[in-house]
């Protein structure tokens, strides 16, 4: 089956540069004319909460530093009044996620190290109380509930089934938000979950949802933005290489038209190939 990609920007592309957190090193983004509109990278003080909150939790390595690190970013009141202090707390602290990472020992990408999966294992259960507890946020439960999930993948603690039915758990609470309240911190912990539900196949596709969640994740200078990028390429050259095939064996449309379809769906069949 001959695939092929149509990337939907194609106006001229602008390279913007913004300045880093803390007068840090510039940040390029890639924008494009559209519709008047603009891609942009969201300089460090206009990304939600939620994602600078993540991004600390990746950056230290202990409640202490964390703690410090909230304080300064002005972040402290609000992770603690929404609970999300205690969830990013069993990331990085004393028996958390990070410790029982250190303790891995990966073969076949299987983690067979049994502390360290024991430690995932008692990771999880402590988020997962977290995420049932009805008098918290959503957006907190949603998140302790993806954590979890996470401590229970086959690099970690080996729980495969109980790791997407939490996964799923957590999309499930985000979805049941009305669509009014779903702001930018909403998006920032739905995304985490679902994307590993569509490509898993365990949620049904939806390339409109899927793009709008990467485009989210560039603004927010998400790390994950490549991956998850290739992934929808790869993805949508495939879905519409099927729809191609069709078009041709049945002829549909002009000859011309099918003429510079077939050459279309070569040239970009060799780019997502290379």
């Amino acid at each position: 089956m001959l695939a092929i990609f149509v990337f939907g920007f194609r106006e001229k592309q602008q390279r913007l540069f913004f300045p880093g957190p803390s007068g840090g090193p510039c940040i390029r983004a890639v924008g494009t004319q559209e519709n008047g509109g603009m891609m942009r990278i969201k300089p460090w003080s206009e990304r939600s909460a939620l994602t600078r909150l993540l991004v600390i939790e990746g950056e230290v390595n202990s409640v202490e530093e964390l703690a410090t690190r909230l304080a300064a970013e002005g972040l402290l009141e609000w992770a603690s009044n929404n609970s999300l202090r205690a969830v990013v707390s069993e990331i990085v602290g004393e028996g958390g996620y990070k410790e029982a990472a250190r303790c891995r020992q990966i073969q076949g990408g299987v983690n067979l190290g049994e502390e360290s999966i024991e430690m995932f294992r008692a990771c999880a259960e402590r988020l997962i109380r977290i995420g049932g507890d009805e008098n918290l946020p959503t957006i907190t439960r949603a998140l302790a509930l993806h954590n979890a999930a996470s401590c229970l993948a086959a690099w970690n603690g080996v729980d495969l089934d109980r790791q997407e039915s939490l996964n799923e758990r957590s999309v499930e609470l985000l979805e049941q938000v009305p669509e009014a309240n779903r702001g930018d911190d909403w998006w920032e912990a739905y995304r985490k979950p679902v994307v590993g539900l569509f490509e898993a196949g365990v949620k049904a596709w939806d390339p409109f949802m899927y793009f709008q969640i990467i485009r989210r994740m560039i603004e927010n200078g998400s790390k994950d933005s490549a991956g998850r990028l290739e992934y929808f390429i790869r993805r949508m050259a495939s879905d519409l290489g099927a729809m191609a095939g069709v078009v041709l064996d049945e002829e549909l449309g002009a000859h011309n038209q099918r003429d510079r379809l077939l050459a279309l769906m070569g040239h970009l069949q060799a780019l997502v190939a290379a």
